[in-house]
């Protein structure tokens, strides 16, 4: 494989042009660039060759053709990317780049090499074994789903509607909101029901009045959040809770 990536680079160079591209190629030249190092059986040895080259081999990338599968991913990924930004993938898992270093990235090369090993001896091909390598882990948290059925009454009580009362008439209705860069815990001014908190509450206990006050707090200050309670009794609470009140539940 290796030596296929070689020969490819070696046809590249014999086509090697100083000549200048033109402003639409040059716009292009980067998906094309993108297009053949994705399609290498060496994708990083390809990567290596053309970065230390690329001034000479830019003109000879310019004649690449680019497919649509590849210029859409890369458009969608722009869309959850800030320009300037970067992204890493181990086996399709995200990994964090600002808190990883190369002791903890090792571990976890140990760690999918030891996976693989595992799946080689279960016999599967290297496309499955790939794809459950890819495998997301089951979410830690519990979620559940308090939509009503078709004809229900909603179990929740909403304190506030995000996309009918006037006090967030202000706020932007596009949802190309929540794209937009900003600080860390900031939420989008967004008159969108689209994040959401939920207090479990007694409503007969001084946790209702806690809730009561979040909800005033959070109203004056037109946090963009939709606010509401599910009123359950005390003695479900503690049963669901493990004998402790829940004082609310978040969701986005």
């Amino acid at each position: 494989d290796g030596e296929d990536s070689e020969t490819f680079l070696d046809d590249l160079l014999k086509q090697a042009d100083d000549a200048p591209l033109t402003k639409k190629k040059l716009k292009s030249v980067g998906l094309q660039a993108s297009q053949l190092i994705k399609a290498s059986s060496d994708p990083l040895r390809l990567l290596q060759g053309i970065s230390q080259n690329f001034p000479s081999l830019a003109h000879a990338i310019s004649n690449t053709k680019v497919n649509a599968t590849l210029k859409n991913e890369i458009s969608a990924n722009q869309k959850k990317v800030n320009a300037g930004g970067s992204q890493l993938f181990l086996n399709g898992v995200p990994i964090d780049v600002e808190s990883m270093d190369v002791f903890t990235l090792m571990d976890r090369i140990r760690t999918e090499v030891r996976a693989a090993d595992v799946l080689s001896e279960l016999h599967l091909t290297p496309a499955i074994a790939s794809r459950l390598m890819k495998l997301k882990e089951p979410p830690k948290q519990i979620r559940i789903d308090l939509r009503p059925e078709e004809g229900a009454e909603e179990a929740v009580t909403w304190v506030n509607n995000l996309e009918k009362d006037v006090a967030y008439k202000k706020y932007s209705s596009s949802l190309d909101e929540l794209l937009r860069p900003r600080y860390p815990g900031r939420l989008p001014y967004l008159s969108k029901n689209v994040f959401n908190a939920v207090f479990v509450v007694d409503p007969a206990s001084d946790t209702a009045l806690t809730a009561a006050e979040v909800f005033s707090s959070y109203m004056q200050q037109f946090v963009p959040i939709r606010m509401g309670i599910l009123a359950v009794s005390l003695k479900d609470l503690k049963e669901l809770g493990g004998g402790k009140e829940a004082p609310g539940e978040e969701d986005a």
